[in-house]
This record gives C-alpha cells, structure tokens and sequence, in this order.
C-alpha cells in the first residue's frame, strides 16, 4: 500500500471529508460528466456522478437539449446522420 493510499484509508475510517477531498478529489464538472470509477474521488463515495439512478435518463436529456437549443436530430447527436 502507498503512502497516498494508507492517507486515504485513515480518512475514510475517521470521516474526514475535507482530507479525502484534499487527496483524492472529484474531477468531474457535474453529473453529467463523470469519469466514473476512473474519478479519484469514486473510492471514497465523493465523485459527482457517483450513485446516480439510471445514467440512460441522462443521455436521453442531452439528446433533447440538443434537439431543443441546436436543433439537432437524434441522428446527429449519435452520430449516425448522413452526409
């Protein structure tokens, strides 16, 4: 175990946020861009995205903003569109 690694485990047994977020904190905008498991800040429980209900309602919302306010089809959006 490294030393980073032994640092977060004593503050993950003492419930010591701001050490946690200090070490391994969450790199991720918001909920809808997460890195995921890859996300530092994922071990601990602090990733934004983490927990997240069903990650295809998000993909779903961001088909209709494009839809919406760019005016882009769902064959744009996925690429799939012909040119």
């Amino acid at each position: 175990m490294t030393e980073l690694q032994r640092q977060i485990e004593d503050a993950m047994w003492a419930g010591d946020v701001e050490t946690l977020d200090r070490l391994a904190p969450c790199r991720c905008c918001c909920s809808e861009h997460t890195y995921g498991s890859g996300c530092p800040a994922y071990a601990w429980g602090g990733c934004r995205g983490q927990g997240r209900d069903d990650p295809s309602d998000d993909y779903e919302g961001w088909v209709r903003h494009y839809e919406r306010f760019h005016g882009w089809t769902r064959a744009r959006f996925e690429g799939t569109e012909p040119r």
